[in-house]
């Protein structure tokens, strides 16, 4: 495998410049083993899994998962929100964890610099021993303005 393929990515991108196609192709050269992209918003989840499913082809199984619904059993890629999948995963649902997944997508990787469920998550992957290659997708880096804060705020991303 090629080590862009195998290295974690963070991509920086304005709204609609295509960090989603980057997503997909990611997984679709990983494939078949599964992938688990995050989105921060339930409206997100339907919007990105619509994207992949056009993207992948009918014979990658793009499922979805949120809050109050049933948990799927077969999937190559789940898109879910951080908060329904970090509450399956607490409770021990098998095929939420870390070592289920080979490529892990978190879209609005920017989330992790503060208390939000993404960085619950972030820590408890690192925490978790699995390496899944890790693909950060952000139009808005970061909150600092100032140089010196950007840069130790791209730095905690990538070390969480």
């Amino acid at each position: 495998m090629r080590a862009g393929l195998a290295a974690n990515t963070l991509v920086v991108l304005p709204t609609g410049a295509g960090k989603t196609l980057v997503a997909a192709e990611v997984i679709a050269k990983r494939l078949p083993i599964a992938a688990l992209f995050l989105v921060p918003t339930c409206l997100l989840v339907e919007q990105q899994a619509t994207a992949l499913r056009n993207w992948l082809g009918t014979e990658t199984v793009v499922a979805e998962y949120m809050g109050g619904m049933q948990v799927p059993t077969q999937f190559d890629v789940l898109v879910s929100t951080p908060k329904a999948f970090h509450v399956k995963q607490s409770n021990g649902v098998q095929q939420f964890g870390w070592s289920s997944f080979d490529t892990i997508i978190i879209d609005e990787v920017h989330h992790v610099l503060k208390e939000h469920p993404y960085r619950k998550l972030a820590l408890s992957l690192r925490k978790s021993g699995a390496v899944p290659r890790v693909l950060g997708l952000t139009a808005s880096l970061t909150y600092a303005v100032t140089e010196e804060r950007m840069k130790a705020s791209v730095q905690l991303i990538c070390e969480e």
